[in-house]
């Protein structure tokens, strides 16, 4: 199986592992849980089980998660009508949330990390 490997800041990574956990949930797909349990291995195998389960138990990974999870619920809910522009302003600001948490955790868990997300669209916006 071909893999590529890259290096993407660590609160990116745990965004992504919070996702890949709530698709587990939502379906019923044996793949979801392949790809949620081969992330956890990665992160858990890099950073050593302890710093893993600290940041997966942390109130910053809590709120990703709860987040992300609020963002899927609504997509769901805005399928099964038509969306309209504050649709778009809530998905917008669920996105923005998770940002604003992807930074919490890394600066508590990863504080000298080189790597860090940058937003775009939202440089005038207080933080």
């Amino acid at each position: 199986m071909a893999q590529i490997k890259i290096s993407v800041d660590p609160s990116y990574a745990y965004d992504m592992l919070s996702i890949m956990l709530i698709k587990t949930y939502k379906s019923t797909s044996e793949q979801n849980t392949k790809n949620y349990l081969q992330l956890e291995w990665e992160l858990t195998d890099q950073l050593g089980q302890e710093l893993h389960a600290k940041i997966c138990s942390s109130p910053e990974y809590v709120k990703l998660y709860s987040t992300n999870l609020a963002l899927f619920t609504f997509i769901d809910e805005i399928k099964q009508r038509d969306a309209q522009k504050e649709d778009a302003l809530k998905v917008d600001s669920y996105n923005f949330n998770r940002f604003l948490y992807k930074k919490e955790l890394q600066a508590k868990f990863f504080p000298d990390s080189s790597l860090s997300e940058q937003k775009v669209g939202y440089e005038g916006v207080p933080k």
